[in-house]
């Protein structure tokens, strides 16, 4: 069986060296204040100032992508709603239940004193049904609207993390991780078909490029926010309710 490969265009480009560097700034300013703003206080001269030049970056970042002829992000992406929606998608799947773990591997270390083996062997009710819910995924994508897959894997997420609140052993957060590893093996796979389902064909690397740094950023916002949070029941609702949100805004943008 032969596979033909087609040929897209390619025309020389300069390399976008302000925006990657705007952008930079902007997220390490914002991880920056999440992750010190408890210690320092929220209105403290110093999280302002890192709130402001957040803020600033990313807004000096949109106004170079928007005016470069050569942008490392062409911001005429978002204008696809379905696109929109994926990477929202994406940073909720990162943001609400991955960077979690992070907290709930130092609660099994060093709260319930497990070994680092032990802890390891812990996620595994969630990664097992990850990895038997991405046949599933494929199976069903075609035969449902994948909005559709997105908002209801990220609504079926939130009910996981619930579940998980109030959890004082691994056994009592086994069903829960158990119900999160079935709705992350439905979304990603979606959500990383939708990432790259765009009408001009040129930027497909750019869409794929986008998706990838989306997910890595939704990780790291969350993990710094999480950092923020004092109490470990705190820690499930929010992760609840930015799943919840993600939803929401998907089913909205996503809907035909």
């Amino acid at each position: 069986r032969q596979v033909c490969i087609r040929d897209i265009a390619r025309t020389p480009r300069r390399i976008d060296v302000l925006g990657p560097s705007l952008l930079a700034v902007a997220l390490t300013a914002l991880v920056f204040t999440l992750l010190r703003g408890q210690e320092q206080g929220w209105g403290s001269a110093r999280t302002l100032t890192t709130s402001i030049a957040a803020l600033a970056a990313l807004v000096l970042f949109i106004a170079v992508e928007h005016r470069r002829r050569d942008p490392m992000l062409d911001l005429s992406l978002f204008r696809d709603r379905v696109f929109t929606g994926t990477q929202i998608g994406s940073f909720t799947v990162q943001a609400s239940i991955f960077a979690m773990l992070i907290y709930v591997s130092l609660w099994f270390q060093d709260g319930l004193h497990y070994t680092a083996l032990k802890t390891g062997l812990c996620f595994l009710p969630l990664v097992l049904p990850i990895l038997l819910a991405g046949p599933l995924a494929g199976a069903i994508m075609d035969r449902l609207p994948k909005g559709l897959l997105v908002s209801a894997s990220l609504a079926l997420l939130a009910a996981a993390i619930l579940l998980m609140r109030g959890s004082t052993s691994w056994t009592d957060l086994a069903p829960g991780m158990l119900l999160a590893g079935l709705a992350c093996g439905i979304a990603l796979p979606t959500l990383g078909s939708l990432a790259v389902d765009i009408p001009d064909e040129r930027h497909l690397g750019m869409a794929s490029g986008v998706n990838n740094t989306v997910l890595q950023i939704g990780f790291s916002v969350g993990i710094a926010a999480y950092g923020a949070v004092v109490s470990q029941d705190t820690l499930f609702l929010i992760g609840a309710a930015t799943a919840l949100t993600g939803a929401a805004i998907t089913a909205l943008l996503m809907r035909r």
